[in-house]
């Protein structure tokens, strides 16, 4: 098995003009239609740029385009890490991490052999860049069988999903499985601790009707899961099943009824009182909002109209009082946003940009104090053409609302599509975007420009991506079909 490998061409391959030749721009787009197949072991592929490569290239090193700015967080780099795989291992699949303990984080994935589907886990160093041999989380045989491997929304969330709070050591890990001869799916859930070094005995915590999840959690400690199951209330339409383990309580089921039938665009988040939050594209393309505090949950509002195809199309970011940021991809074309405040009252509503083909996959993080940051892929902002997808960031201070849109990267940047946004406790941020490659971007924060683009793999596939708080060290995980390869932040 090969290690992470970047092609030193790949910026240019990332950087074609537009005034590239019709014959350019129709082998990209027949060498993109070919790799779909490989990429849907992977849980799917960038958007913006189409779907990436899970092909390596010859061996080499991570190719970045610029120098880094002298501040500590800058200083960093991204630096390849070693390929993982069980013993066995045929394809794997979408993997999802987490921060588990200080310079460490816990990953679980599923990987199909010979007799069926397993789902393991494996700990990450982020200071050494190394990885655990795989330890297995629950096999395929008795009831807890045939762990799903890719999630059944749009984009293909993964179907194994971890939480962990790095304050006691514990995680919590759920996914589906499909039983033979049942049309639902069980979702399972286990926990891990430090302290013991080992998964708990699978318990059943309710039915899917497709396989994809959805995790989050809060700075305390609590986790909140939730999936998608057919309505018992409205005939053809969707609920949103939750299950939140609160940090020193017991676990609290729910369920909303979505009055619609998506099977993407779902974001959820949790305060540390444990205030749900819930966003999600209804009928008519409608993007909505519930909110429970407590038992209750208010009545449900629309943000308004969009177009989120999949679950990178909009965000959401809630803060520890309960506070909270959302942003969509509009129809207009555009990215909206919409701020409310701890009790869930609207304090803004904004416009960010408009480009020619529309703004798309925006991904929120919170600066504090009422500040967000979100960055997003915008076509034609620069005036270059129509063929672009160029990676763009804002911030949001109360009253100022949101900033001018800045690059991040030298404008003519084609393929910046699925985004990904983490900030430290500093207010350093890290950005990932998936389009034909997978880049990486810092920006030290208070600083005006985001550090050059780091190209971390030609091709790959939606990376699994945590940032710990307290240092701003990071990584990156992702599948290539036969193994997980990854790239530290160090």
């Amino acid at each position: 098995m090969k290690n992470l490998n970047a092609l030193g061409n790949s910026q240019a391959l990332d950087r074609v003009p537009a005034w590239a030749s019709t014959s350019r721009k129709l082998m990209d787009a027949m060498a993109l239609v070919a790799l779909s197949a490989a990429l849907a072991a992977c849980g799917g592929g960038g958007g913006g740029g189409g779907s990436a490569s899970t092909t390596n290239g010859t061996n080499g090193s991570l190719q970045s385009s610029g120098n880094a700015q002298a501040t500590a967080v800058a200083a960093m780099n991204w630096a390849a890490g070693p390929s993982l795989y069980a013993s066995g291992a045929i394809t794997t699949y979408m993997p999802s991490m987490a921060n588990i303990a200080a310079g460490k984080v816990l990953a679980v994935y599923a990987q199909s052999e010979t007799g069926g589907n397993k789902l393991y886990s494996t700990m990450g160093d982020l200071a050494a860049g190394t990885w655990t041999a795989p330890i297995l989380v629950s096999g395929y045989t008795g009831t807890v069988q045939g762990v799903s491997d890719i999630g059944g929304w749009a984009l293909n969330p993964s179907a194994t999903v971890v939480s962990a709070n790095p304050a006691t050591g514990v995680a919590t890990v759920a996914w589906t499985s499909q039983v033979t001869g049942e049309a639902t799916l069980r979702v399972w859930l286990s926990t891990y601790s430090n302290s013991g070094s080992a998964w708990t005995t699978p318990t059943q915590i309710g039915v899917a009707s497709v396989s994809g999840l959805k995790i989050t959690s809060s700075a305390a400690g609590g986790t909140l899961i939730g999936w998608l199951s057919a309505s018992t209330v409205n005939t053809g339409t969707q609920a949103l099943n939750l299950y939140t383990v609160p940090a020193s309580s017991a676990a609290v089921t729910d369920k909303l009824e979505l009055g619609a039938s998506p099977y993407s665009a779902v974001k959820l988040g949790l305060s540390d009182a444990n205030t749900v939050v819930a966003i999600w594209a209804g009928a008519s393309q409608t993007v909505k909002l519930a909110r429970k505090t407590g038992s209750v949950w208010a009545a449900t509002v629309s943000l308004g109209t969009g177009a989120p195809a999949s679950e990178s199309d909009l965000d959401v970011v809630v803060n520890a009082d309960g506070s909270d940021a959302v942003a969509w991809s509009g129809i207009d074309p555009s990215v909206h946003t919409v701020v409310h405040d701890a009790t869930g009252v609207q304090t803004a509503s904004q416009l960010i940009a408009q480009g020619s083909m529309g703004n798309t996959r925006p991904s929120l993080g919170s600066l504090g104090a009422g500040k967000y940051m979100v960055v997003f892929a915008a076509s034609s902002l620069s005036n270059t053409g129509f063929s672009y997808h160029e990676p763009y960031s804002a911030t949001y201070s109360p009253g100022a609302g949101w900033s001018a849109p800045i690059a991040l990267y030298p404008i003519g940047v084609s393929g910046a599509g699925n985004q990904q946004l983490r900030i430290d406790a500093a207010g350093d941020a890290l950005a990932i975007n998936l389009g034909y490659n997978i880049n990486g971007y810092s920006l030290v924060g208070g600083a005006s420009a985001w550090t050059p683009m780091t190209n971390i793999v030609y091709g790959g596939a939606i990376p699994a991506f945590v940032q710990e708080k307290a240092t701003g060290r990071g990584v990156i995980l992702w599948c290539t079909g036969t193994q997980l390869l990854s790239a530290f932040f160090k």
